[in-house]
């Protein structure tokens, strides 16, 4: 079952707005992925049309009863033909995909009590590292992470996302590397990371990206894979994110314009640009639902201290 959020993020509505839906259409949602999809068509056909949500719920149920994979077809028309309602059914279902599987890096609220808030004052290098270690960080491992190269703190993550950022440079998509991945190659300790990357869309840049995911055999990642999914020129440019699953393992995309507060770092067969520890921290600080371990920004920290003490160039 989703979470209220990510249900309403499928949608493309706000949670009131699906409240108030629930109690015009006298239906319950069970916040799954097929009452998602039902109601993001009623929310599309009602406000592509002006329509009230009774009318659009009865076409909605039309749309999704059509094949998937239909041309545009028409699904209502005046008494005398000159209006028509041609819904492209195909196109639907992908940026209903593409929302769902964007929705679902929110991740959810962990059990338990919350997790602790750490300080962000100037603070002691012996402090943020008895800080870490208070908070269950392996300092020691910490330790002697810091004298590896960045190429072998990557290493433990597997050849898939070593060949995924080798791929993105031999297309010349321009980026930087973002996320728990690049809190790795920063020097906190491997988990099991999802690679993300920031992009920017230059001419030519969607053209490029869109082969090389097709090359990939790019799904989108947590969808049904009953409905279509074409990562075309047209689906990179139109959409800012992209959570997809590939024969790699699972990259999320994102389009962006900025470039600060990132290094050139060397992760063996590749140069890519990496986020700097402080912009790290301050994105794990904006999650607002993910499910982020309490020991992601000690980690960090207590990385960034230690690396400048032994290696300037992390």
């Amino acid at each position: 079952m989703l979470t209220r959020r990510q249900f309403a993020l499928a949608v493309g509505a706000t949670e009131k707005w699906v409240d108030n839906a629930s109690r015009i259409l006298r239906r319950r949602f069970e916040r799954t992925e097929a009452d998602a999809r039902w109601l993001g068509a009623v929310r599309e056909v009602a406000q592509g049309f002006d329509m009230r949500l009774e009318c659009a719920a009865d076409l909605a149920t039309q749309v999704l009863a059509l094949d998937p994979a239909s041309p545009p077809t028409e699904i209502a028309s005046s008494g005398s033909g000159a209006v028509r309602i041609v819904v492209d059914v195909k196109r639907y279902h992908l940026r209903f995909g593409i929302a769902l599987a964007a929705a679902l890096l929110e991740g959810r609220r962990r059990p338990g009590r919350r997790p602790p808030r750490f300080p962000r004052g100037v603070r002691s290098r012996a402090a943020i590292l008895l800080g870490a270690a208070s908070h269950g960080v392996d300092v020691g491992r910490v330790r002697a992470l810091a004298f590896a190269t960045p190429a072998r703190r990557l290493a433990p993550l597997g050849e898939g996302i070593h060949t995924m950022l080798c791929d993105l440079a031999r297309a010349e998509i321009p980026h930087v590397l973002v996320g728990d991945v690049a809190a790795v190659a920063r020097g906190a300790p491997p988990g099991q990371p999802l690679l993300e990357i920031r992009y920017w869309l230059r001419p030519g840049v969607a053209r490029r990206l869109a082969m090389l995911l097709a090359e990939w055999g790019a799904r989108l990642r947590g969808v049904s894979t009953e409905y279509p999914c074409i990562t075309d020129e047209q689906a990179v440019t139109e959409f800012p994110v992209l959570a997809l699953e590939t024969r790699f393992g699972g990259i999320v995309l994102r389009q962006s314009d900025v470039a600060d507060d990132s290094d050139m770092l060397d992760l063996g067969d590749v140069h890519t640009l990496v986020l700097r520890v402080p912009a790290l921290v301050a994105a794990i600080r904006r999650k607002r639902l993910a499910a982020v371990p309490a020991t992601s920004i000690p980690e960090l920290e207590a990385a960034a201290v230690v690396m400048n003490r032994i290696d300037f160039r992390p």
